[in-house]
């Protein structure tokens, strides 16, 4: 809820004509629309077979039959009795074939912020979507497309952009300091990364007793829009109260973990809004933009 009143988010469980399947929102980063489901259970593989979290579960039978989260099935699948809770990797939605698991959007609410003169709007990008936006536009694979991005985000309405290649840099250095002085000085040991928020909650609900070896770091993408709402604006002169920062990123964790109380900076969201790249790539295509030009 709290998430919900932070993206302006209507969580409701919506049915189809029939009043039986519905719509499953898992935190802000991924759903489940049953009403668009085929019964091809490829979210069911990919979350139970592939990742082994067992989050999604098959419910009732023949046309009633839908996919649901665990806590509202009735174990039908085969699966372990431990409880089991997303880790918003968005598998479910990388493996369904017709877009009823799919990210969260939030590309309405980036469109209604550039439409909004009052603010400053900044966008960060993932250093690989540079090349997977050339996929939705016909783009040769694995071109690097860095300058044509940051174009298509200017034409978009974006006032500044950033590489978020900076904010790793940044992680890199932070997570070398705490790493020798747990060498040093004594630490958990080995130290993992902390820069992917799905892996994080996974130990965080799976393994806590990994949780000392989780570096401390912040991910890139909070790194570099912590500076983004700090040094830079103080630089640049700019209240952080009117800057606006999307992140454009690969993951769908990266929307849950952009909504996280204590990654807040002063007191405020480092980053506003997460979108993915298919987002991006429709707001450049419904604002016809040529990225390949």
């Amino acid at each position: 809820l709290e998430l919900a009143d932070k993206y302006k988010i209507e969580i409701t469980r919506f049915k189809d004509r029939k009043g039986k399947r519905k719509v499953y929102k898992f935190a802000n980063a991924v759903e489940i629309d049953g009403t668009q489901c085929i019964d091809c259970r490829n979210c069911l593989e990919a979350c139970n077979n592939l990742q082994k979290i067992n989050y999604l579960e098959l419910k009732g039978k023949g046309i009633n039959q839908e996919v649901v989260p665990v806590s509202e099935g009735n174990g039908l699948l085969n699966r372990s009795a431990k409880k089991a809770d997303c880790i918003y990797c968005g598998q479910c939605a990388v493996h369904c074939p017709v877009g009823s698991a799919q990210e969260q959007v939030q590309w309405q609410l980036v469109e209604r912020a550039l439409h909004d003169k009052s603010k400053i709007i900044v966008a960060q990008f993932a250093p690989s979507i540079r090349v997977s936006i050339g996929e939705e536009f016909g783009v040769p694979d694995g071109k690097i497309l860095s300058g044509q991005l940051a174009a298509a985000l200017k034409q978009l309405g974006f006032n500044y952009v950033f590489d978020v290649n900076f904010g790793a840099d940044i992680t890199t250095i932070v997570e070398a300091e705490e790493l020798v002085k747990r060498v040093k000085r004594g630490g958990s040991l080995p130290m993992f990364t902390s820069c992917c928020p799905a892996w994080v909650k996974y130990i965080e609900y799976y393994r806590p007793d990994l949780i000392a070896n989780l570096t401390t770091a912040r991910s890139p993408q909070m790194h570099s829009a912590g500076l983004i709402k700090t040094y830079w604006a103080e630089k640049m002169k700019i209240d952080a109260k009117n800057i606006v920062v999307v992140s454009v990123m690969p993951c769908t964790a990266k929307k849950f973990e952009a909504g996280r109380a204590e990654l807040k900076v002063q007191g405020r969201w480092p980053i506003d809004y997460v979108i993915t790249t298919r987002e991006l790539a429709w707001l450049i295509k419904k604002n016809k933009i040529d990225l390949a030009k």
